[in-house]
């Protein structure tokens, strides 16, 4: 569908929709996004969602946004979402019915969570998710500041802090530079046995 659409006045926009602001590489145009209606702005303002989350200054609206998340959630999901196993339950609250097993599994399962539900995550987190599980996926220091405190407002934060721990072991770049710099909360966030904590470390 993009080769078909490249170099026509819709590419740009489907690109950002498609794969999320943090993924498009050049610079977006976003006068083409303001002028959208009606449509997910947890993808059109994604950056402006990092902003919020990581803003000291951002009670109020934030409150009200963590809210609504916590109340979809707790309708949606029982449990905490911290191994393959409640993420497989949580995943079948949205529809999608899957035993995750290896990253490979666990890649296709965000993907497809990508094509159901990206109105209601915004696509920046779902590629993220599904970069992070894909071993030919990499990820600069700069797109996970910005995308793991969204991951938190999900309650994701668990299986991404393993899955950065797993690839900064495997000597990824950006997830490498993210352990360094936020070891401590990673390794919080990744409810790891104390000795594995230990010896990552």
């Amino acid at each position: 569908m993009f080769d078909h659409l490249k170099g026509t006045s819709k590419f740009e926009i489907l690109r950002v929709l498609a794969l999320g602001e943090q993924f498009c590489g050049d610079p977006i145009d976003r006068r083409q996004l303001e002028a959208l209606d009606d449509i997910d702005y947890s993808i059109v303002n994604s950056l402006l969602l990092s902003n919020i989350v990581r803003s000291p200054g951002y009670s109020r609206l934030s409150g009200f946004l963590l809210r609504k998340i916590d109340h979809h959630l707790d309708r949606a999901i029982t449990s905490s979402i911290d191994d393959c196993t409640s993420l497989s339950a949580a995943m079948s609250s949205f529809g999608l019915s899957t035993e995750l097993q290896s990253l490979a599994q666990l890649s296709d399962a965000f993907y497809a969570l990508k094509q159901l539900k990206w109105p209601l995550f915004g696509s920046d987190l779902l590629v993220l998710l599904q970069a992070l599980s894909d071993s030919t996926w990499s990820l600069s220091l700069k797109q996970l500041e910005i995308l793991v405190p969204i991951a938190g407002v999900w309650r994701l934060k668990t299986i991404v802090s393993r899955l950065i721990v797993l690839r900064s072991v495997n000597n990824f770049s950006g997830e490498s530079e993210y352990f360094k710099r936020h070891s401590d909360e990673v390794l919080i966030e990744s409810k790891l046995p104390n000795h594995l904590k230990a010896y990552i470390a």
